[in-house]
């Protein structure tokens, strides 16, 4: 059993956003293999889901079948992402997932996506108001930082591990990288000590032989191994292993 927040789950299996990848179809097709849990839709911007955008309303488009469901969304008023939680929430969607991570100039230039780490008082106080908001857990996605002068990360994790996130997602690259470049393990693993909620990151695809060498023939589709460590789960992304203990469990991720 796993928890993110008040979401209790009964897989150890998750399907997180990709974007124009992790539309409904997608998710049901990676379902049918059997065992996931939670999946997570594409990024939606709130303000047009609010105006009931028909883009944005395919990229919610859900079923029965296809639960428990989250769906991540980005934008940088405060009031149209807590409505948007609120109007989430009422559709019976499972959890609300804030992107501050997308490098994309046209997300960043609204003040969403990356661009969240550049202000974090104004950031924080936009998460309470969706955290305040709804039953439902509100978790966030981001990078190490807006590039490698400014490293944001921790403060901002910590500012909403405040504020009452249920659960962090890090990419371990900054905006500046984009998708380029080496995710910066080391930096991730001396930090995460400080933190003491979910917590979930990316690895170097590069990494996964060495973690692949000792994965069981069982292993479903050699996924993704969580390690819990100081209140924390490390999430060793790309790779895979397989354990007997309690506290390993396996998080189907894709970059996003």
């Amino acid at each position: 059993m796993f928890r993110i927040g008040s979401l209790e789950l009964k897989s150890n299996l998750f399907l997180s956003p990709l974007a124009g990848y992790t539309n409904l179809p997608f998710r049901l097709t990676v379902r049918e293999l059997g065992g996931l849990d939670l999946a997570t839709t594409d990024l939606v911007n709130a303000r047009s889901l609010l105006e009931k955008n028909p883009k944005a309303l395919k990229l919610i488009e859900t079923c029965p079948a296809d639960r428990p469901l989250a769906v991540q969304l980005f934008g940088s008023v405060p009031e149209e992402m807590r409505d948007a939680a609120l109007f989430l929430e009422s559709m019976g969607i499972s959890a609300v997932d804030i992107n501050m991570g997308c490098p994309v100039r046209k997300v960043c230039r609204v003040g969403g996506g990356s661009a969240m780490m550049t202000e974090l008082t104004k950031t924080a106080n936009l998460v309470k108001g969706m955290v305040d908001a709804v039953r439902i857990p509100v978790t966030a996605k981001m990078r190490l930082g807006w590039d490698d002068e400014n490293l944001t990360a921790p403060e901002l994790a910590r500012t909403l591990e405040d504020v009452g996130v249920s659960a962090i997602f890090l990419h371990g690259r900054t905006r500046e990288q984009g998708f380029s470049g080496m995710v910066n393990l080391a930096y991730q693993l001396h930090d995460d000590h400080e933190l003491g909620f979910t917590f979930l990151y990316n690895q170097n695809a590069e990494d996964v032989a060495r973690q692949q060498q000792g994965t069981s023939q069982d292993d479903p589709g050699a996924l993704f191994f969580l390690n819990r460590l100081h209140l924390t789960e490390r999430n060793l992304n790309r790779g895979a292993t397989e354990g007997t203990e309690p506290w390993r469990i396996f998080y189907l991720s894709f970059l996003c």
